[in-house]
């Protein structure tokens, strides 16, 4: 193995050895195999995005709905600061 490459360790598509290595840790959350090579994006989801847009086109109630909820956002005050009580990073 070159000394440049990382381990294969986690590796997409590789199946996981019994143990690992000492000082590896595991992850906290595992992901579905080969995730990382999908290539439409949502592509597990029920309804694509082309889908959906043409619904919310071709349908008045379900376009206002969409309006209306992207106005109630808008109208938010909004506040970004650091987590760990930042205050002089504070924007809004």
């Amino acid at each position: 193995m070159d000394a440049t490459l990382p381990p294969p360790w986690f590796g997409p598509l590789s199946p996981l050895p019994p143990m690992a290595p000492p000082g590896v840790a595991g992850r906290q959350f595992d992901y579905l195999t080969g995730w990382n090579l999908q290539v439409l994006p949502r592509a597990e989801a029920a309804a694509s995005p082309a889908e959906l847009r043409a619904l919310a086109d071709s349908c008045d109630l379900v376009r206002l709905a969409i309006e209306t909820r992207k106005d109630q956002l808008a109208d938010l005050q909004w506040t970004i600061a650091l987590r760990g009580g930042g205050s002089d990073a504070r924007v809004g």
